[in-house]
């Protein structure tokens, strides 16, 4: 969600298209021509985008790449950024959860605070602690 009537949208075509509810449209905003699993807005007027081959998209509101990380083997099936905006959690299909640093005026800190597997139910994944914060 980017404001009350604009949605990012992406999927299996690499595309992520800027959805406006109010005016009943839709632009394409980038093509990435990778498979994307999933996209998270932020509230510093960026969106990141993760995709089919574990590289994670940063992108501002207007289509420009800020940043490009490798950061899974595989897919990465969600992103997530904390309440406090100081933490951004990636989990992918390689059963690995990535927790990055966000700093005041910097994109995304690269250094990843903890990388610890999880279990997938579907794919019966080995279960291993899982870290909290």
């Amino acid at each position: 969600k980017v404001s009350d009537s604009k949605y990012l949208a992406g999927g299996s075509d690499g595309k992520v298209y800027c959805i406006d509810t109010l005016h009943e449209k839709s632009d394409e905003l980038i093509d990435i021509e990778c498979p994307i699993w999933s996209i998270k807005v932020s509230s510093n007027q960026t969106f990141f985008v993760g995709t089919d081959n574990g590289a994670l998209h940063e992108y501002s509101l207007d289509g420009v790449l800020l940043n490009k990380f490798d950061e899974h083997d595989n897919q990465i099936w969600t992103i997530y950024i904390n309440e406090s905006k100081n933490q951004l959690v990636t989990g992918g299909e390689d059963s690995r959860i990535l927790i990055h640093r966000i700093l005041p005026n910097v994109i995304l800190e690269q250094s990843v605070i903890c990388n610890l597997p999880y279990k997938n139910v579907l794919l019966n994944k080995t279960i291993e602690p899982l870290y909290q914060f």
